[in-house]
């Protein structure tokens, strides 16, 4: 809080600050909310923050896998080699042990 800001006022523009982010605050409140920027750099510097950090997650949005991604995907796998078992390979019989654990097996 910077000297002359009160207290209230910086707890009360954090709570504000979210409900812009959320597109909740009408044009009054966002006016009283650039005003306290005005006079607090550290809300304005919390508040740049939180909105960097929203627009990045936004950004970061779940892009679908091309069709022939698992082929391409194996394709560049390396060839399983013969007479030589690997650890996930070692168990009962012929059985891989990663196809006879449970999250596999269902």
């Amino acid at each position: 809080m910077e000297e002359g800001v009160a207290d209230v006022d910086c707890r009360t523009s954090r709570l504000m600050m979210h409900r812009y982010l959320d597109g909740d605050l009408s044009e009054d409140e966002q006016q009283e909310l650039r005003q306290h920027f005005n006079v607090c750099s550290a809300c304005l510097k919390h508040f740049r923050e939180l909105d960097y950090t929203v627009t990045a997650l936004q950004a970061d949005a779940i892009v679908d896998a091309p069709s022939d991604f698992t082929e391409k995907l194996f394709q560049q796998l390396p060839k399983k080699t013969s007479g030589r078992r690997s650890a996930w390979g070692k168990g009962c019989g012929d059985t891989p042990l990663s196809l006879r654990h449970p999250f596999f097996s269902s």
